[in-house]
Protein backbone atom coordinates (compact mmCIF):
# COMPACT_ATOMS: atom_id res chain seq x y z
CA UNK A 1 0.00 0.00 0.00
CA UNK A 2 0.96 3.43 -0.41
CA UNK A 3 2.65 5.15 2.51
CA UNK A 4 1.05 7.61 4.60
CA UNK A 5 3.92 10.34 2.79
CA UNK A 6 2.68 9.10 -0.32
CA UNK A 7 -0.69 10.44 -0.55
CA UNK A 8 -2.97 13.17 0.48
CA UNK A 9 -4.50 13.16 4.03
CA UNK A 10 -7.73 14.43 4.31
CA UNK A 11 -9.27 16.06 7.66
CA UNK A 12 -12.84 16.15 8.10
CA UNK A 13 -14.19 17.50 12.07
CA UNK A 14 -17.52 17.87 13.40
CA UNK A 15 -17.83 19.97 16.24
CA UNK A 16 -20.12 19.28 19.50
CA UNK A 17 -21.45 22.06 21.48
CA UNK A 18 -23.21 22.72 24.58
CA UNK A 19 -24.76 25.59 25.80
CA UNK A 20 -24.36 26.68 29.61
CA UNK A 21 -27.80 26.85 29.68
CA UNK A 22 -28.01 23.09 28.94
CA UNK A 23 -25.33 21.99 30.81
CA UNK A 24 -25.48 23.94 34.08
CA UNK A 25 -29.42 24.51 34.02
CA UNK A 26 -31.50 21.70 32.45
CA UNK A 27 -28.99 19.08 32.13
CA UNK A 28 -27.72 19.59 35.87
CA UNK A 29 -25.30 16.84 37.43
CA UNK A 30 -22.30 15.86 36.13
CA UNK A 31 -24.25 12.56 35.11
CA UNK A 32 -26.60 14.31 33.25
CA UNK A 33 -23.63 16.42 31.42
CA UNK A 34 -22.40 13.36 30.29
CA UNK A 35 -25.08 11.73 29.01
CA UNK A 36 -26.06 15.18 27.05
CA UNK A 37 -22.73 15.40 25.70
CA UNK A 38 -22.50 11.58 25.07
CA UNK A 39 -25.69 11.67 23.28
CA UNK A 40 -24.41 14.53 20.93
CA UNK A 41 -21.28 13.06 20.34
CA UNK A 42 -22.56 9.95 18.85
CA UNK A 43 -24.62 11.36 16.38
CA UNK A 44 -21.73 13.61 15.35
CA UNK A 45 -20.45 10.06 14.40
CA UNK A 46 -23.22 9.22 12.64
CA UNK A 47 -22.85 12.55 10.95
CA UNK A 48 -19.28 11.93 10.13
CA UNK A 49 -19.63 8.32 8.77
CA UNK A 50 -22.43 9.60 6.59
CA UNK A 51 -20.34 12.08 4.77
CA UNK A 52 -17.18 9.72 4.59
CA UNK A 53 -19.38 7.02 3.12
CA UNK A 54 -20.32 9.93 0.60
CA UNK A 55 -16.73 10.67 0.25
CA UNK A 56 -15.69 7.53 -0.60
CA UNK A 57 -17.89 7.08 -3.65
CA UNK A 58 -17.09 10.38 -5.05
CA UNK A 59 -13.97 11.92 -6.71
CA UNK A 60 -12.66 13.86 -3.63
CA UNK A 61 -13.30 17.12 -5.20
CA UNK A 62 -16.30 17.90 -2.86
CA UNK A 63 -16.37 20.89 0.14
CA UNK A 64 -13.91 22.82 -1.78
CA UNK A 65 -11.55 19.68 -2.27
CA UNK A 66 -11.65 18.47 1.64
CA UNK A 67 -13.69 15.40 0.64
CA UNK A 68 -11.97 11.89 1.04
CA UNK A 69 -10.20 10.64 -2.77
CA UNK A 70 -12.61 8.42 -3.43
CA UNK A 71 -13.78 5.83 -5.88
CA UNK A 72 -14.33 8.04 -8.64
CA UNK A 73 -10.91 9.34 -8.46
CA UNK A 74 -8.74 5.37 -7.88
CA UNK A 75 -11.47 3.41 -10.48
CA UNK A 76 -11.58 6.26 -12.98
CA UNK A 77 -14.47 6.44 -15.81
CA UNK A 78 -11.36 7.75 -18.06
CA UNK A 79 -9.08 5.57 -16.76
CA UNK A 80 -6.23 7.17 -19.25
CA UNK A 81 -6.49 10.39 -18.61
CA UNK A 82 -6.29 12.51 -15.35
CA UNK A 83 -3.25 12.11 -12.52
CA UNK A 84 -4.24 9.62 -9.29
CA UNK A 85 -1.72 9.54 -6.47
CA UNK A 86 0.78 11.94 -8.17
CA UNK A 87 0.79 9.47 -11.49
CA UNK A 88 -0.26 10.34 -14.69
CA UNK A 89 -2.67 7.56 -16.36
CA UNK A 90 -2.08 9.44 -19.69
CA UNK A 91 2.02 8.13 -19.37
CA UNK A 92 1.70 4.91 -17.64
CA UNK A 93 -0.68 2.10 -18.78
CA UNK A 94 -0.33 0.03 -15.38
CA UNK A 95 -2.04 3.21 -13.53
CA UNK A 96 -5.23 2.97 -15.62
CA UNK A 97 -7.62 0.62 -13.76
CA UNK A 98 -10.50 -1.67 -16.21
CA UNK A 99 -13.47 0.38 -17.56
CA UNK A 100 -16.37 -1.34 -19.14
CA UNK A 101 -18.82 1.13 -20.29
CA UNK A 102 -22.53 0.04 -21.83
CA UNK A 103 -22.07 2.86 -24.57
CA UNK A 104 -18.90 2.18 -25.90
CA UNK A 105 -19.72 -1.85 -25.76
CA UNK A 106 -22.97 -0.95 -27.59
CA UNK A 107 -24.48 -2.90 -25.06
CA UNK A 108 -27.77 -1.99 -23.57
CA UNK A 109 -28.13 -2.78 -19.67
CA UNK A 110 -30.40 -5.07 -18.71
CA UNK A 111 -31.12 -8.23 -16.71
CA UNK A 112 -30.72 -10.10 -19.64
CA UNK A 113 -26.91 -8.65 -20.24
CA UNK A 114 -25.78 -7.81 -17.14
CA UNK A 115 -23.91 -11.24 -16.69
CA UNK A 116 -22.14 -11.45 -19.98
CA UNK A 117 -20.94 -8.06 -19.12
CA UNK A 118 -19.74 -8.64 -15.70
CA UNK A 119 -17.89 -12.04 -16.74
CA UNK A 120 -16.14 -9.32 -19.26
CA UNK A 121 -15.32 -6.63 -16.62
CA UNK A 122 -14.04 -9.21 -14.38
CA UNK A 123 -11.64 -10.89 -17.27
CA UNK A 124 -10.25 -7.60 -17.61
CA UNK A 125 -9.30 -7.13 -13.92
CA UNK A 126 -8.11 -10.44 -13.58
CA UNK A 127 -4.09 -11.96 -13.89
CA UNK A 128 -3.32 -15.46 -12.63
CA UNK A 129 -4.83 -15.63 -9.03
CA UNK A 130 -5.15 -11.75 -8.79
CA UNK A 131 -9.33 -11.47 -8.96
CA UNK A 132 -11.86 -9.02 -7.71
CA UNK A 133 -12.42 -9.61 -4.03
CA UNK A 134 -15.91 -7.66 -3.74
CA UNK A 135 -18.21 -6.44 -6.39
CA UNK A 136 -19.97 -3.14 -5.10
CA UNK A 137 -23.65 -2.32 -7.03
CA UNK A 138 -26.18 1.00 -7.03
CA UNK A 139 -29.41 0.28 -7.47
CA UNK A 140 -29.89 -0.49 -11.21
CA UNK A 141 -26.96 -2.50 -11.36
CA UNK A 142 -27.73 -4.70 -8.86
CA UNK A 143 -31.20 -5.69 -9.58
CA UNK A 144 -30.57 -6.21 -12.98
CA UNK A 145 -27.60 -8.44 -11.74
CA UNK A 146 -30.34 -10.31 -8.95
CA UNK A 147 -33.11 -10.15 -12.08
CA UNK A 148 -30.49 -12.33 -13.77
CA UNK A 149 -30.20 -14.94 -10.91
CA UNK A 150 -33.06 -18.09 -11.18
CA UNK A 151 -32.46 -21.10 -8.53
CA UNK A 152 -29.07 -19.76 -7.51
CA UNK A 153 -29.87 -16.48 -5.78
CA UNK A 154 -28.82 -16.29 -2.02
CA UNK A 155 -27.24 -14.44 0.36
CA UNK A 156 -23.98 -15.30 1.67
CA UNK A 157 -23.11 -15.17 4.71
CA UNK A 158 -24.52 -14.28 8.35
CA UNK A 159 -22.59 -11.92 9.33
CA UNK A 160 -23.26 -9.59 6.23
CA UNK A 161 -26.87 -10.51 7.01
CA UNK A 162 -26.89 -9.34 10.24
CA UNK A 163 -24.64 -5.92 9.32
CA UNK A 164 -27.41 -5.11 7.23
CA UNK A 165 -25.95 -5.72 3.90
CA UNK A 166 -27.84 -8.17 1.50
CA UNK A 167 -25.20 -9.84 -0.65
CA UNK A 168 -25.04 -12.41 -3.73
CA UNK A 169 -22.59 -13.90 -5.02
CA UNK A 170 -20.33 -13.99 -8.93
CA UNK A 171 -17.71 -15.97 -9.08
CA UNK A 172 -16.32 -16.05 -5.98
CA UNK A 173 -17.05 -12.80 -4.98
CA UNK A 174 -19.37 -11.37 -2.89
CA UNK A 175 -21.99 -8.74 -5.05
CA UNK A 176 -22.75 -6.24 -2.74
CA UNK A 177 -25.65 -3.59 -3.27
CA UNK A 178 -24.81 0.13 -1.61
CA UNK A 179 -28.28 0.66 0.51
CA UNK A 180 -27.11 4.17 1.65
CA UNK A 181 -27.68 5.28 -1.79
CA UNK A 182 -24.16 7.01 -2.31
CA UNK A 183 -22.91 4.98 -5.09
CA UNK A 184 -24.37 6.25 -8.29
CA UNK A 185 -27.22 3.74 -9.31
CA UNK A 186 -26.20 2.92 -12.86
CA UNK A 187 -22.11 2.22 -11.36
CA UNK A 188 -20.68 -1.14 -10.50
CA UNK A 189 -17.10 -1.58 -9.13
CA UNK A 190 -15.24 -4.78 -9.18
CA UNK A 191 -12.66 -4.61 -6.32
CA UNK A 192 -9.51 -6.14 -5.75
CA UNK A 193 -8.68 -5.63 -1.84
CA UNK A 194 -5.73 -6.59 -2.01
CA UNK A 195 -4.39 -3.49 -3.40
CA UNK A 196 -7.05 -1.01 -2.23
CA UNK A 197 -7.33 0.56 1.35
CA UNK A 198 -9.28 2.47 3.50
CA UNK A 199 -6.65 4.47 5.73
CA UNK A 200 -7.86 6.40 8.75
CA UNK A 201 -5.29 7.80 11.00
CA UNK A 202 -4.84 5.57 14.36
CA UNK A 203 -4.77 8.96 16.41
CA UNK A 204 -7.72 10.92 14.25
CA UNK A 205 -10.12 7.89 13.29
CA UNK A 206 -13.43 9.78 14.58
CA UNK A 207 -12.13 10.72 17.89
CA UNK A 208 -13.40 13.32 20.32
CA UNK A 209 -10.50 15.88 20.69
CA UNK A 210 -10.36 17.58 24.97
CA UNK A 211 -13.49 19.24 26.03
CA UNK A 212 -12.73 23.26 25.86
CA UNK A 213 -15.10 26.28 26.51
CA UNK A 214 -15.27 28.54 24.35
CA UNK A 215 -13.56 32.42 23.99
CA UNK A 216 -16.99 34.21 22.89
CA UNK A 217 -19.75 32.36 24.52
CA UNK A 218 -21.31 30.66 27.33
CA UNK A 219 -20.92 26.72 25.92
CA UNK A 220 -18.88 23.62 25.60
CA UNK A 221 -17.13 22.41 22.61
CA UNK A 222 -15.60 18.97 21.88
CA UNK A 223 -13.69 18.76 18.38
CA UNK A 224 -14.75 15.39 16.54
CA UNK A 225 -11.57 14.67 13.86
CA UNK A 226 -11.01 12.92 11.36
CA UNK A 227 -7.46 11.96 8.96
CA UNK A 228 -6.75 9.48 6.44
CA UNK A 229 -7.65 8.36 2.84
CA UNK A 230 -8.56 5.59 0.38
CA UNK A 231 -5.10 4.43 -1.41
CA UNK A 232 -4.77 2.45 -4.05
CA UNK A 233 -1.08 0.42 -4.83
CA UNK A 234 -2.27 -1.52 -8.11
CA UNK A 235 -5.03 0.28 -10.44
CA UNK A 236 -4.99 -2.25 -12.99
CA UNK A 237 -6.37 -4.73 -11.04
CA UNK A 238 -9.60 -2.21 -10.49
CA UNK A 239 -13.07 -2.24 -12.15
CA UNK A 240 -15.85 0.00 -12.80
CA UNK A 241 -19.02 -0.40 -14.89
CA UNK A 242 -21.37 2.65 -16.06
CA UNK A 243 -23.69 3.24 -18.51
Amino acid sequence: MLSAAEYNWKQAAVVVTASGLETEVQNTGIEATLDLLDSRIRNAEKTMANNLSNGIYSDGTGTSGKQVTGLQAAVADSPSSGTYGGINRANFSFWQNSLYDFSVESVSASKTTMQNSMQVMWLRCQRGNDLPKIIIGGTTYYQYFWGSLTDIQRITGDQKANAGYQSLMFNNAPVIYDGDGDLSATRMYFLNTDYISWRPHTKRNMVPLTKRDSGNQDAIIIPLVFAGNLTTSNAKRQGVMIA
